[in-house]
């Protein structure tokens, strides 16, 4: 950003933020509808509301440290305004990385593996109530002994080396990462209900396409 201001005279932040400084309430936003977002703020906070725009000024790579940095610490609720579509993405870039920055699983999570894979994919919480509730609170020492374990046999120092470190935002190519996903995700689902759909691809095509005579193609 540096640079960009050296050569056009025009300085920019990573992310810029407007809005209450106490806000619990934030919207993240690139690209032509930040402006009229921020009017929109502006107006609401004239009412008495305290809501706040953050408006991401570049956009990959997409720096967390600097995100959150912009955040004010009140804030409890983000929504993300994009625009982007990404072919064969299961959502929205910017929301996804909005999203990314901060999560926590809550459910599925039943022993010390479950924990790092949650932790390797960037969760800050795994939740594990049904855990405890099913095995009792010592199930947690066994827990924790365990992921101790594995972090010394595997060299980790601590939760936060070992976070996102198998993240999307963590590969060399985060595009390729999600889609190969995607086409885990069709490639799983074919093979689920691949003896139905064999089924139904060897059936008579007039026995599929039962129309009434009263019925209409719309």
């Amino acid at each position: 950003m540096d640079t960009f201001a050296r050569l056009t005279g025009r300085h920019y932040h990573l992310f810029d933020y407007a809005g209450a400084p106490d806000t619990e309430r934030v919207i993240v936003v690139i690209g032509s509808g930040a402006e009229t977002v921020q009017a929109t703020v502006d107006h609401l906070i004239e009412r008495g509301e305290k809501v706040g725009v953050v408006k991401v000024r570049l956009f990959r790579p997409f720096s967390v440290e600097h995100f959150l940095h912009m955040l004010p610490p009140t804030v409890k609720v983000i929504a993300t305004l994009d625009r982007t579509k990404e072919p064969g993405s299961v959502g929205e870039p910017l929301n996804l990385d909005v999203t990314a920055t901060d999560f926590a699983l809550t459910s599925g999570i039943h022993t010390a593996q479950d924990v790092l894979k949650a932790m390797m994919a960037g969760a800050n919480v795994a939740m594990m109530t049904s855990t405890l509730l099913t095995n009792g609170v010592g199930r947690l020492m066994h827990i924790l002994n365990d992921l101790q374990e594995w972090m010394e046999e595997h060299e980790y120092a601590s939760i936060g080396q070992m976070r996102g470190s198998m993240s999307q935002q963590a590969v060399a190519d985060p595009a390729a990462f999600e889609r190969a996903n995607y086409m885990r995700a069709l490639s799983s689902s074919i093979g689920r209900y691949g003896p139905a759909i064999q089924s139904l691809a060897q059936r008579p095509w007039q026995n599929m396409l039962r129309v009434s005579k009263h019925s209409r193609c719309i």
